[in-house]
């Protein structure tokens, strides 16, 4: 059964990984909590691309990152050249709509009928919800077109709870999130060594979490008030993986894992939870086809609408993950990747620059400063190796390194054969030698506003 004038509402957290209490971390965040246990709970949704405006971009146009063009950060001049899911969806007849952080494209050009981003302020959480929620309000009871409603916001991003990040006043973290959550019940991942520094950032990044997740319980209150839980589909997710070391920025795990939860329309509700490999580049399709619209030829993902309607659906054995650039060209050192249910391989073309260090390879003695948290560490002397391999049933923090190890090399040259044949399919133009270059224009579109 499905719905010819089905409603989604997809709403996109920052840099928010699998840090809730859902997933098995000590975070408060008891809505989204109750949302993803009581729904369609993903445990091993990952990214495509894993930094903030490619990974968007992933999911937005059912392709990868260097199929679509948007390799890089969207305010430093990358653009996406195909069709996203706002196209499809004007052509199938729905009303889109867009609050909040839209990070995956230029402020304006992203094709909304109706886009509420209008300012730095409309980006955080509880106003990027309240125009949503004025939206739900409005289009109260159905009737009407059939609508797309994009939500994005500026949780839980670093810039938003520090200060030394962004130009945003500290007293956010005070005067909205009720301060820090206490240092000695923070979360800390297995890449990060137990100090002072970490716990107090993440002290920080944790209330933020809170607040999001009391600003989360709004929306889903009101999609019940105004009656939308029975033909509405709601998809909750984030872009990539949490700020920290071996995380946000890289291909391993902590880097390119995502929280996902679907709540099906109220006829077709189910409440599980999948342990498949989804790539957020079958975001797309998945969504186009509950909306029974068609899946356009250039689409790379594939739709795993079966799986939340418990219909016909094969899992991937693996899937495919890319990183080109954060920003500018300067900061072009590509690396390609493959993910099984139980292995990783990664390849990196550009060994240049430092590696990511582990704990246990960080002086006791050294204290980081307090605008360290993403790259905490002192000068690191290990150049990355061109080639890294993870056994994850033995090793899931990715400590130890098995690309040079005899017992795997017949593995690792599988795995390596997979990204050779995946590149190839995909015509990525790294096998041609093409270094990308910025195809847009720079600046988020918002300067100025307040």
């Amino acid at each position: 059964m499905r719905f010819n004038s089905m409603n989604i509402i997809y709403l996109v957290c920052h840099d928010l990984g699998r840090w809730l209490g859902c997933y098995g971390r000590a975070v408060e965040s008891p809505n989204l909590d109750r949302f993803f246990r009581g729904n369609i709970q993903f445990n091993r949704a990952f990214c495509s691309s894993a930094v903030c405006s490619p990974s968007r971009g992933c999911a937005m146009t059912g392709s990868y990152a260097h199929s679509n063009g948007l390799m890089g950060l969207s305010h430093h001049g990358w653009k996406i050249t195909t069709p996203t899911i706002v196209d499809y969806f004007n052509e199938g007849g729905y009303d889109t709509l867009h609050c909040g952080l839209s990070h995956e494209g230029y402020v304006g050009e992203n094709r909304y009928q109706v886009d509420m981003e209008a300012s730095w302020r409309s980006r955080n959480a509880e106003n990027a919800f309240d125009d949503a929620i004025a939206f739900l309000r409005q289009r109260r009871g159905g009737g009407g077109r059939p609508f797309y409603l994009n939500i994005g916001t500026q949780e839980v991003h670093r810039c938003q709870w520090d200060s030394d990040d962004c130009a945003l006043p500290s007293s956010r973290l005070n005067r909205v999130y009720g301060g820090a959550v206490p240092q000695e019940s923070v979360c800390l991942p297995a890449t990060a060594p137990d100090r002072e520094i970490f716990r107090e950032h993440f002290s920080r990044f944790q209330a933020s979490i809170r607040y999001f997740d009391e600003q989360f319980g709004r929306l889903v209150e009101a999609i019940e008030r105004y009656g939308h839980q029975e033909n509405t589909l709601v998809v909750v997710t984030t872009d990539h993986g949490i700020a920290a070391a071996r995380g946000k920025g890289t291909l391993y795990d902590l880097g390119t894992e995502i929280a996902l939860a679907v709540q099906m329309p109220q006829s077709l509700r189910r409440s599980f939870v999948s342990e498949h490999l989804i790539p957020n580049i079958d975001f797309t399709p998945t969504l186009l086809d509950a909306a029974q619209l068609p899946l356009p030829k250039n689409i790379q993902g594939k739709s795993f609408w079966g799986l939340l309607a418990g219909e016909n659906y094969t899992p991937h054995e693996m899937i495919f993950q890319e990183w080109n650039c954060g920003g500018g060209q300067e900061d072009y050192h590509p690396v390609r990747a493959v993910r099984t249910q139980d292995a990783r391989y990664l390849r990196n073309y550009e060994p240049r620059g430092l590696g990511e260090p582990l704990p246990h390879k960080i002086p006791e003695n050294y204290t980081p400063s307090q605008d360290s948290f993403i790259r905490p560490w002192p000068d690191f002397s290990e150049v990355r190796p061109s080639e890294e391999f993870y056994d994850l049933a033995r090793d899931p923090d990715e400590m130890d390194n098995c690309a040079e190890k005899l017992s795997w090399k017949e593995k690792k040259a599988f795995a390596s054969s997979l990204v050779d044949i995946w590149m190839k399919e995909t015509h990525d133009p790294l096998l041609l030698g093409i270094a990308p270059k910025e195809n847009g224009k720079k600046g988020w579109g918002i300067e100025g506003k307040n």
